[in-house]
């Protein structure tokens, strides 16, 4: 679930329980845009692509033909063949929704690739209906799979009702009902947590988990820039009694952390708490990493629902993130009597401009299709950073058609015509961009040029 993402009152979605243990031109063939490889591919992937989407494309059949109907009834058994098949070579199968996108943990914690925008929709799909992770396991059967696509769409057709209620109960409830047993919804799947992470989590909980009157499952409003800003002070002030190297006794770290918490109100120590519900430590993972993992989530998911409202425009995205990071930075030092150095460890990674640039990059990297391609067509392309572009150019080239390669075109002629603006600076960046992507091209055709003498001898 993206907790930053705008929905309206009436759309509440479940959250887990806190517990956790300059000369170059776009005359260059597209074709040659082709992506890099990486380490998430191969069959396995594209076998989890596909029973995803077989997935996606049930739960629609569900919502528009009886249950008795050719299609859904076809829709089924492709669905169950694919899920079935994933389940016995994985020995189970999970998926957990993030960010609208989807997760498989037993084969990285990357989003699974998505360059069509095909699973978009039913990540938006499952946060709607209150899952937040699904697991397969590997004696369900397709009578199983019929009834969780028939609680899906119900689950969907009254939202407003089942926002009331805590999503996660009524999951467990109505699959106990209707005896479902090979296939688990929101249920928390065993990991070793850290336990210095395991006693921070214990100490939000204490001061700002939910009372027993309260509803866990209430729908998340938007923070704003100025709440945002205090959870990440929050994580700053966190990570210094956190470090081994500070030499600070257990009790001197407990006080610490007690203080930053106190200091805190209880609305942004429940926010911090939903964030970490929606983005748990990793197996083992330690605490400095995860609190730096986590706030280039929550960073991230901020800006991408600031930017899909229409609120950050694609020349301010790089200021929004450096002002953010100087949130972490400022409220990251130390000073006491054990500090070998002025700022955490926190704060040195995001005083580091390379980071925030590297940031940057998978903010572009991983937004929308939609969006991407509005800002590659418009005036502020100059904004994007080139892998972005590029990145954007070789999923249209992979997908093949003419149609594709047109826009890709288009998004470099359109790159191009930001040398003739008034702003030099602008004119610098492009046209530095222009020769990156021109050399990344003539390796391209040296390398192909290489292929064909081989063939020819």
């Amino acid at each position: 679930m993206n907790l930053f993402r705008k929905w309206a009152t009436n759309e509440g979605l479940a959250k887990p329980a806190p517990e956790l243990a300059a000369s170059a031109g776009p005359q260059g063939s597209v074709a040659q845009f082709r992506p890099s490889t990486a380490s998430l591919s191969g069959s396995g992937i594209q076998d989890v692509h596909s029973a995803l989407r077989e997935f996606s494309i049930l739960l629609h059949n569900k919502r528009l033909y009886h249950h008795s109907h050719p299609k859904n009834l076809d829709s089924l058994n492709q669905a169950y063949e694919n899920l079935q098949r994933l389940a016995q070579n994985m020995n189970g199968f999970e998926i957990r929704v993030e960010r609208e996108a989807i997760v498989v943990p037993k084969l990285s914690e990357a989003p699974v690739p998505d360059p069509k925008n095909e699973l978009r929709h039913l990540a938006l799909d499952l946060q709607l209906a209150g899952v937040q992770t699904l697991v397969v396991l590997r004696q369900f059967h397709i009578g199983e799979l019929d009834t969780l696509a028939q609680l899906l769409r119900a689950s969907l057709l009254k939202s407003d009702e089942s926002s009331k209620n805590n999503r996660s109960a009524w999951w467990t409830a109505k699959l106990l009902e209707f005896g479902v047993e090979g296939i688990q919804v929101n249920t928390q799947t065993d990991r070793k947590v850290d336990t210095v992470l395991a006693s921070l989590i214990a100490a939000l909980v204490a001061f700002g988990g939910n009372s027993p009157n309260e509803n866990a499952d209430a729908p998340i409003l938007a923070p704003t820039a100025d709440s945002l800003a205090t959870v990440l002070r929050l994580i700053a002030r966190l990570t210094p009694p956190l470090e081994s190297a500070r030499g600070l006794s257990p009790e001197e770290a407990a006080r610490a952390i007690h203080a930053a918490l106190a200091e805190a109100d209880r609305n942004t120590v429940h926010l911090l708490l939903s964030a970490i519900s929606q983005h748990a430590p990793k197996e083992a993972e330690a605490p400095q990493p995860y609190l730096l993992r986590l706030s280039e989530q929550i960073i991230l998911e901020f800006m991408n629902a600031e930017f899909s409202a229409g609120t950050l425009l694609p020349q301010e995205v790089g200021k929004q993130l450096r002002t953010l990071g100087e949130v972490l930075v400022s409220s990251g030092g130390y000073s006491g009597p054990h500090s070998s150095q002025h700022l955490s460890s926190l704060a040195q990674v995001w005083a580091d401009e390379r980071h925030r640039e590297k940031l940057l990059e998978r903010f572009w990297m991983h937004l929308p299709p939609r969006e991407k391609s509005q800002t590659l067509r418009g005036p502020d392309v100059w904004c994007v950073p080139v892998s972005a572009i590029r990145s954007a150019l070789s999923q249209l080239a992979e997908s093949g058609g003419d149609a594709p390669r047109r826009e890709a075109r288009n998004f470099l002629l359109n790159y191009t015509r930001r040398l003739e603006v008034s702003d030099a600076a602008v004119r610098r960046g492009v046209a530095v961009g222009l020769v990156v992507v021109d050399r990344r091209n003539d390796r391209h055709r040296s390398v192909r040029g290489r292929n064909v003498r081989t063939r020819g001898l």
